[in-house]
């Protein structure tokens, strides 16, 4: 049995299913329990529950019912002192916890992580999950059943949805500015005026006739203090929709412009990263601790960095060979990587040969 213990918005509760769905098909035909909290925070939306997941064997309670039965008495008690060892912790202090002791808080039924990735281990037939798994590390060999099991592509009131046909027909640009905790915050400040207005030129430079969709908690506030709205052809997130609705229209766009981390750029070095990854037309660098998206493909990348360095092992990862523990041959002529923090990549068939040339096997 997997259990979840729900939180945070519609995002974080999407990744936190995502996580489970993949471990349940790891464990095979394993149920999932949500607790949703909604008995103690009458504010609270539980938006999973918009969803049709009943089918997928998923079990909704309120104020952690199930985890007072005596088989999760062990996953409690990896629970319990985690809460204790994170207790008034920031989120690095937290992250360094997590990592040290993740194959002990395993051990004891419990997979946590609340920011970036960590890989883990299953070692008990009932799982507590808790944290935001935000990483699409987490559950990349079910992306696309995920994808489609959250589209709301024939839903009733998405096809209601104010501006949704002009949304789907025009070249839109959805702008997501979430204000809620953010202003002020130093460490999730939005971004100044002037990003987004040259956000918004570079749109309007390179896409045709752009409608400009702005998504946001406090709409308001994003027209008075960050965006010009009489400049652009916009349209606004209605109101009184549900999340999952409100971002299903978000989905109907064909670019997006979002936020960057504390707006700010970083200067990553080389010793750090572990490996790079293409998705989509995006590219990822992992390192140790943290996970930073460019907007450079991976081939420009990979011309960039030293080929003594770094090498491909798949079509869209470039592996930092400095961080490579070991390797070891699998089936149908692929190997596997294990990297000094004990994360696993595969090595395909396409590239072994000329791995096994540049790490002199």
């Amino acid at each position: 049995m997997i259990y979840v213990i729900l939180k945070g918005r519609i995002g974080n509760q999407l990744f936190m299913y995502s996580i489970a769905e993949q471990i349940k098909k790891n464990k095979k035909d394993d149920e999932i329990i949500i607790d949703d909290k909604s008995v103690l925070d009458e504010n609270w939306t539980d938006d999973l529950e918009y969803y049709d997941l009943d089918k997928n064997n998923v079990t909704f309670v309120h104020n952690h019912k199930m985890l007072k039965k005596i088989n999760f008495l062990i996953p409690m008690i990896g629970f319990f002192l985690y809460k204790v060892m994170v207790y008034k912790k920031d989120y690095l202090k937290k992250y360094e916890i997590e990592k040290k002791y993740q194959k002990f808080f395993n051990f004891l039924g419990l997979v946590v992580c609340e920011n970036g990735y960590l890989p883990y281990e299953l070692k008990r037939k009932n799982i507590i999950i808790h944290g935001y798994f935000q990483s699409e590390k987490y559950f990349k060999n079910i992306s696309a059943d995920i994808k489609n099991e959250f589209s709301l592509e024939n839903n009733q009131q998405l096809s209601l949805y104010p501006n949704i046909d002009k949304i789907r027909k025009r070249n839109t640009v959805c702008i997501s500015i979430k204000v809620e905790h953010n202003v002020g915050n130093e460490m999730y400040d939005v971004c100044t005026k002037k990003y987004w207005e040259d956000a918004i030129k570079y749109m309007i430079d390179n896409v045709d006739d752009p409608l400009f969709f702005i998504c946001s908690d406090n709409v308001e506030y994003v027209k008075n203090n960050l965006i010009d709205c009489e400049k652009y052809d916009v349209v606004c997130q209605a109101k009184n929709y549900p999340s999952p609705v409100a971002l299903a229209a978000m989905a109907q766009s064909k670019h997006f412009i979002i936020g960057k981390l504390d707006n700010r750029s970083y200067q990553i070095k080389i010793d750090d990263i572990y490996y790079l990854e293409a998705n989509e037309d995006r590219a990822f660098i992992y390192c140790e601790d943290k996970v930073y998206e460019t907007s450079l493909r991976l081939y420009e990348l990979e011309d960039q960095l030293d080929p003594r360095l770094f090498v491909r092992i798949s079509k869209s990862i470039l592996l930092n060979l400095n961080k490579l523990d070991n390797v070891r041959a699998l089936l149908n002529g692929r190997y596997e990587a294990l990297l000094i923090n004990r994360e696993r990549l595969i090595i395909t068939r396409h590239y072994v040969s000329s791995f096994k040339e540049k790490f002199g096997m």
